[in-house]
């Protein structure tokens, strides 16, 4: 297996590497009492996840399924699991959080 490759001041210097993180941290407190069908939450990249669900009844945020949530982190708030990357929203699921 290949390890990464990163420059000398590490990974977070690279631009892309450090959009995609603060592209998963969002603004403010989300538990389970936020994460509603249909809800928006602001990241700190500036860019939205919407709260949607799938016809089986899963949520998503965008295009990752949450595998678990409402896990609280000790004066970091509450963090969620989800199973990829929250960008794009992906066409199979609408904005309104229901599946085409």
């Amino acid at each position: 297996m290949e390890s990464a490759k990163f420059s000398e001041e590490g990974p977070m210097s690279d631009s892309l590497a450090l959009n995609i993180l603060l592209s998963h941290m969002a603004i403010g407190r989300i538990d389970d009492n936020r994460l509603k069908v249909g809800s928006k939450f602001v990241t700190l990249a500036n860019s939205t996840i919407t709260v949607c669900k799938d016809q089986a009844g899963m949520k998503w945020l965008n295009g990752a399924k949450v595998l678990e949530s409402n896990i609280f982190m000790y004066d970091l708030g509450a963090m969620v699991i989800v199973d990829g990357p929250v960008h794009p929203l992906p066409s199979a699921i609408t904005q309104d959080g229901t599946s085409e």
